[in-house]
Protein backbone atom coordinates (compact mmCIF):
# COMPACT_ATOMS: atom_id res chain seq x y z
CA UNK A 1 0.00 0.00 0.00
CA UNK A 2 3.11 2.46 0.63
CA UNK A 3 3.52 2.08 -3.57
CA UNK A 4 -0.10 2.79 -3.95
CA UNK A 5 0.02 5.66 -1.32
CA UNK A 6 3.22 7.38 -2.66
CA UNK A 7 2.19 7.09 -6.50
CA UNK A 8 -1.37 8.96 -5.42
CA UNK A 9 0.70 11.69 -3.64
CA UNK A 10 2.96 11.94 -6.34
CA UNK A 11 0.27 11.92 -9.16
CA UNK A 12 -3.24 12.82 -8.42
CA UNK A 13 -3.03 14.40 -4.61
CA UNK A 14 -0.20 17.13 -4.19
CA UNK A 15 0.68 20.28 -2.88
CA UNK A 16 -0.37 22.02 -6.63
CA UNK A 17 -4.01 21.34 -5.99
CA UNK A 18 -4.05 24.68 -3.78
CA UNK A 19 -4.21 26.21 -7.87
CA UNK A 20 -7.11 24.28 -8.60
CA UNK A 21 -9.46 27.23 -8.51
CA UNK A 22 -7.00 29.64 -10.94
CA UNK A 23 -5.04 27.12 -13.17
CA UNK A 24 -5.11 23.67 -15.02
CA UNK A 25 -2.27 22.05 -12.92
CA UNK A 26 -0.81 18.73 -14.37
CA UNK A 27 -2.43 16.76 -11.03
CA UNK A 28 -5.79 18.44 -11.81
CA UNK A 29 -5.61 17.52 -15.44
CA UNK A 30 -5.06 13.84 -13.95
CA UNK A 31 -8.34 13.91 -12.15
CA UNK A 32 -10.35 14.25 -15.73
CA UNK A 33 -14.17 15.03 -14.99
CA UNK A 34 -13.77 14.88 -11.65
CA UNK A 35 -11.15 18.36 -11.24
CA UNK A 36 -14.36 19.68 -9.71
CA UNK A 37 -13.88 18.13 -6.42
CA UNK A 38 -10.70 20.30 -6.32
CA UNK A 39 -11.68 23.54 -6.72
CA UNK A 40 -13.03 24.46 -3.36
CA UNK A 41 -9.59 23.40 -2.04
CA UNK A 42 -8.25 26.21 -4.39
CA UNK A 43 -10.16 28.89 -3.07
CA UNK A 44 -9.44 27.93 0.97
CA UNK A 45 -5.53 27.40 0.39
CA UNK A 46 -3.28 30.30 -1.50
CA UNK A 47 -0.40 28.63 -3.02
CA UNK A 48 2.93 27.69 -1.46
CA UNK A 49 0.96 28.95 1.80
CA UNK A 50 -0.37 26.67 4.46
CA UNK A 51 -0.80 23.99 1.86
CA UNK A 52 2.78 23.51 1.42
CA UNK A 53 3.41 23.05 5.09
CA UNK A 54 5.58 19.68 5.71
CA UNK A 55 2.60 18.47 8.61
CA UNK A 56 -0.23 20.46 7.63
CA UNK A 57 -0.31 20.25 4.22
CA UNK A 58 -0.57 16.39 3.80
CA UNK A 59 -3.29 16.31 6.27
CA UNK A 60 -5.54 18.88 5.12
CA UNK A 61 -5.86 17.44 1.44
CA UNK A 62 -6.13 14.00 3.18
CA UNK A 63 -8.97 15.23 5.14
CA UNK A 64 -10.39 17.06 2.57
CA UNK A 65 -9.95 13.92 0.73
CA UNK A 66 -11.71 12.23 3.28
CA UNK A 67 -14.19 14.68 3.20
CA UNK A 68 -15.30 14.87 -0.25
CA UNK A 69 -15.14 10.37 -0.34
CA UNK A 70 -16.90 10.27 2.89
CA UNK A 71 -19.78 12.44 0.87
CA UNK A 72 -19.61 10.39 -2.24
CA UNK A 73 -19.21 6.85 -0.30
CA UNK A 74 -22.74 8.37 1.67
CA UNK A 75 -24.16 8.84 -1.40
CA UNK A 76 -23.34 5.33 -3.12
CA UNK A 77 -24.00 3.69 -0.05
CA UNK A 78 -20.50 2.79 0.66
CA UNK A 79 -18.99 2.86 4.77
CA UNK A 80 -15.32 4.13 4.27
CA UNK A 81 -14.84 3.43 8.18
CA UNK A 82 -15.14 -0.06 7.97
CA UNK A 83 -13.03 -0.77 5.20
CA UNK A 84 -10.03 1.50 7.19
CA UNK A 85 -10.89 -0.47 10.66
CA UNK A 86 -10.84 -3.94 8.63
CA UNK A 87 -7.15 -2.43 6.98
CA UNK A 88 -5.52 -0.71 9.70
CA UNK A 89 -2.20 -1.72 7.94
CA UNK A 90 -2.90 -0.90 4.73
CA UNK A 91 -4.17 2.83 5.94
CA UNK A 92 -1.38 3.22 7.27
CA UNK A 93 0.74 2.33 4.61
CA UNK A 94 -0.87 3.94 2.21
CA UNK A 95 -0.95 7.20 4.38
CA UNK A 96 3.49 7.08 4.72
CA UNK A 97 3.43 6.96 1.05
CA UNK A 98 1.70 9.42 0.17
CA UNK A 99 3.52 11.43 3.04
CA UNK A 100 6.52 10.77 2.21
CA UNK A 101 5.65 11.78 -1.97
CA UNK A 102 4.24 14.87 -0.11
CA UNK A 103 7.45 15.35 0.99
CA UNK A 104 9.44 14.71 -2.04
CA UNK A 105 7.42 17.50 -4.00
CA UNK A 106 7.92 20.01 -0.80
CA UNK A 107 11.80 19.09 -0.88
CA UNK A 108 12.08 19.81 -4.77
CA UNK A 109 9.95 23.21 -4.89
CA UNK A 110 12.61 24.68 -1.89
CA UNK A 111 15.57 23.16 -4.13
CA UNK A 112 14.00 24.17 -7.47
CA UNK A 113 13.12 27.96 -5.34
CA UNK A 114 16.48 28.27 -4.25
CA UNK A 115 18.16 27.83 -7.66
CA UNK A 116 15.92 30.40 -9.19
CA UNK A 117 17.23 32.83 -6.62
CA UNK A 118 20.78 31.90 -7.03
CA UNK A 119 20.42 32.88 -10.85
CA UNK A 120 18.74 35.93 -10.00
CA UNK A 121 21.81 36.72 -7.94
CA UNK A 122 23.82 36.17 -10.31
CA UNK A 123 22.59 38.20 -13.05
CA UNK A 124 22.04 40.92 -10.92
CA UNK A 125 25.84 40.48 -10.16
Amino acid sequence: MELFGFAVGSYLVTPDLDLAERQRVRPLKRWGPFAWIWWPYGLLFKHRGLSHHWLLGPLSRLGYLLLVGAALGFLRGVDLRAWAEAHPRGLAGFILGYVLAEWSHLLLDRLVKGRKRTRRRRARG
